[in-house]
């Protein structure tokens, strides 16, 4: 059985596909991050953190909607990155996602990426 396609849809709005890279994992978003779908995310992201990953990138260009539950998770990477643990880069999200980390005066704080 796959592991990945059993995981890697908790419900039909949201994407995952992670894909290691030299000393990193990329995390390739699609769809809505919401409570339910950053429950998988954490899971995958510890998964990765447990395999001796250095680096945790979250690609956010294909996230459709973002709730509150989806900020909190990011500031606590954030937090985390910020401790040692990891280190942390963030793809911005389309205009209307990076809405909400202008809405609540993060996006300087998450300091995403700048966009290709």
């Amino acid at each position: 059985m796959d592991r990945r396609a059993v995981v890697a849809r908790p419900h039909p709005r949201f994407t995952c596909d992670p894909t290691r890279e030299a000393g990193g994992t990329v995390f390739a978003l699609g769809g809505d991050l919401d409570l339910f779908s950053v429950r998988l995310l954490r899971r995958l992201v510890e998964n990765a953190l447990g395999a001796a990953s250095a680096a945790v990138v979250i690609d956010l260009s294909d996230i459709t909607f973002g709730d509150l539950s989806a900020l909190a998770y990011l500031l606590e990477l954030r937090h985390r990155a910020r401790c040692g643990e990891f280190r942390l880069e963030l793809m911005p999200a389309p205009a209307k996602v990076m809405r909400l980390f202008d809405v609540t005066e993060t996006r300087e704080l998450l300091n995403f990426r700048a966009a290709a």
